[in-house]
């Protein structure tokens, strides 16, 4: 969030430090607290840009400051002061609030428990794994998208979906890499019907990140007929133009699933992905060859070199270099794989007979 000059701010810094806020303070000025507080981290994020280490860089002590003032506003009487707080320790992974956010995810109102979802799937808390399970079924309160739709809820951590909010559901059992939701998950991706890819936008991907097996079959149904993707029928978003390109999306995410999960059924889907006149949709199907192909797709990425859309030709690079194990790179020169293309294209042209 952009920050703006606010008078509060001689309350906030001083002396470099973020200080408590004086009494009387209003909830609205809280919230510019926090919000500062965030800018604040974000900056020192920016700051340590280039300085990479193997662990992340010890907070300073303006930055345990904001964290502090944001575990103490959890307990604000003012939503929107309790929001801002919770955005901040998730985005900065304060495992130090995980207890705290673990009692509200229980007890706060639903359009802010969507806030502490997503804070507790950053900070990795495999606690709510179950809770998050319960809440795939059609009749949970997020399934009806309680809270979703409120005027606070902008910048929402899942957006304004179309009144199912178990996307948002699916997005934090990603997160946590829940492999024991898979057959919940199949379920919601039929609940429609089989092959319907109900909100397979965003359950193929987890399902080819689980490496689930199970998930094989229903994923190869939805290569045939997926109907449903992110904008169902009674959505007042719905559009019939929308259908087309939603089927694609759907079929294509599907395809790099099973790619992912060692299935080829969908090759032929991004096979004709790559043939699309959107340079997007071909660079998706060259990214899933570049990160799950095998030897056998080194011909299909090899023609990706001469691709018209650099994006293309970055992940045809990335690929062979992954698959063939050949690196142009030398002690003296350090670049991405791109870098290389021309190489690439030589290596090519020499050695195609062989594969």
């Amino acid at each position: 969030m952009p920050l703006r000059p606010s008078n509060p701010m001689s309350r906030v810094f001083r002396q470099g430090g973020l200080e408590r806020p004086a009494r009387g303070c209003s909830g609205r000025k809280q919230g510019i607290m926090i919000r500062l507080g965030a800018g604040l981290l974000l900056g020192g994020m920016m700051a340590c840009h280039g300085a990479i280490a193997a662990e992340a860089p010890a907070r300073s002590p303006r930055q345990e400051a904001a964290i502090r003032q944001a575990l103490k506003s959890l307990r604000s009487q003012d939503v929107s002061v309790r929001r801002d707080a919770i955005r901040l320790l998730g985005r900065e992974k304060a495992v130090e609030a995980k207890p705290a956010l673990l009692e509200m995810f229980s007890r706060e109102t639903p359009r802010l428990r969507w806030y502490v979802m997503a804070a507790l799937a950053e900070l990795g808390a495999r606690e709510i794994i179950d809770p998050l399970i319960e809440l795939l079924a059609a009749d949970s309160w997020a399934a009806k998208g309680e809270g979703l739709l409120a005027p606070l809820d902008a910048g929402h951590p899942f957006g304004y979906w179309h009144g199912d909010g178990r996307s948002g559901v699916v997005h934090c059992l990603g997160k946590l890499k829940a492999k024991r939701a898979v057959p919940s998950l199949i379920r919601v991706l039929e609940e429609k019907g089989k092959g319907k890819g109900y909100l397979g936008h965003v359950i193929a991907p987890v399902l080819g990140e689980s490496g689930d097996a199970k998930a094989v079959q229903p994923l190869k149904r939805v290569l045939q007929t997926a109907e449903l993707a992110a904008t169902p029928r009674n959505s007042p978003w719905y559009r019939p133009q929308q259908l087309a390109r939603d089927k694609a999306r759907v079929n294509a995410l599907a395809a790099r699933a099973l790619l992912q999960l060692k299935d080829r059924s969908g090759q032929a889907v991004l096979l004709r992905e790559l043939r699309s006149e959107d340079p997007y949709r071909r660079e998706f199907a060259a990214e899933t060859f570049a990160r799950f192909g095998t030897k056998q797709d080194v011909p299909v990425l090899a023609g990706c070199l001469t691709d018209k859309y650099h994006g293309v030709c970055r992940w045809a690079c990335a690929g062979l270099q992954r698959i063939t194990g050949i690196s142009f790179q030398t002690s003296d020169t350090r670049h991405a794989p791109e870098y290389y293309l021309s190489d690439w294209i030589r290596w090519w042209a020499k050695n195609k007979d062989r594969w």
